[in-house]
């Protein structure tokens, strides 16, 4: 089985690594010169998505948050709070 990503991104990165490790030949394009650049990730990615990438946490976590406050447009708002 062949398999192509076209504009990779953590969720294609992610299928593709699974993909190779079943036997697929896995190909990942990427449009920018350089893979992560420029960024447009906001930079807020869970410690479960670290793990499942094989990263940890390493030396690039910057701060830890536990929740988010949530806002809607027509002013409405929502506090999302995570495990402790």
């Amino acid at each position: 089985m062949t398999w192509l990503w076209s504009g990779e991104d953590r969720a294609g990165a992610i299928a593709a690594r699974y993909a190779a490790r079943n036997g697929a030949k896995t190909l990942l394009i990427e449009e920018h010169a350089s893979i992560g650049s420029p960024v447009q990730c906001t930079g807020l990615i869970s410690t479960k998505a670290l793990k499942e990438c094989d990263l940890g946490e390493g030396n690039f976590v910057l701060a830890k948050i536990r929740g988010a406050f949530v806002y809607a447009p027509n002013g409405e708002e929502t506090c999302v709070r995570g495990k402790i």
